[in-house]
């Protein structure tokens, strides 16, 4: 398991052991709260393929999607900042993690730079692992959304989705009118009760 997806499990286990510990009472005195936590790299079928219970846990008490489709390009930063503003790459211009996109391979191959390639063969450097960035149409590509609290639905099931409907669901959730973006509010009403 890679070390940021060993991170994001932590959090989780930490955010969920403290709001088992916290006060119910306290908690209905809140201002609405949302805790957003991305694993970067967890495909949508990790949670039958590895031991997650916490995960699991969320999912049984929560709304979760069969799989949540990424925008293009399926890089990292781009759609996190696509999730938060409700806006596709295209529209936000963030369109690449470092270097700029100069075409798009096929699923299992990759663009990388003669040394790079050497250094691999010559057993200086690991062979990259779980790429992502291909068509967000694949399956491998797909992400896992789960949503649990108070405002979503509860053991719950819904239809694949764009990312980028979530931050609708975001601002509801806060009660903030949101700022013009590309979600469907429908899409976004559909997770929460």
């Amino acid at each position: 398991m890679r070390a940021g997806a060993r991170l994001g499990l932590l959090v989780l286990c930490c955010a969920h052991a403290a709001a088992i510990a916290q006060d119910r009472g306290a908690a209905a005195r809140l201002a609405p709260t949302v805790i957003l936590i991305s694993f970067d790299g967890w495909r949508w079928d990790y949670d039958t393929k590895a031991p997650a219970p916490h995960l699991r846990g969320l999912m049984a008490r929560g709304v979760r999607a069969e799989n949540l489709i990424p925008s293009f390009p399926s890089k990292t930063f781009p759609n996190h900042y696509t999730v938060v503003t409700g806006l596709y790459p295209g529209r936000h211009g963030v369109v690449a993690n470092v270097p700029p996109i100069v075409g798009v391979t096929d699923e299992g191959w990759q663009l990388a730079l003669r040394r790079t390639v050497a250094d691999v063969a010559a057993g200086r450097l690991r062979p990259p692992r779980g790429q992502h960035g291909y068509d967000p149409m694949l399956m491998s590509m797909r992400d896992i959304f789960v949503g649990a609290g108070p405002a979503f639905k509860r053991g719950a099931t819904v239809p694949a989705f764009e990312n980028v409907h979530i931050y609708g669901a975001l601002a509801e959730i806060l009660r903030l009118t949101p700022a013009p973006n590309d979600g469907d509010p429908a899409v976004a009403r559909s997770l929460l009760r």
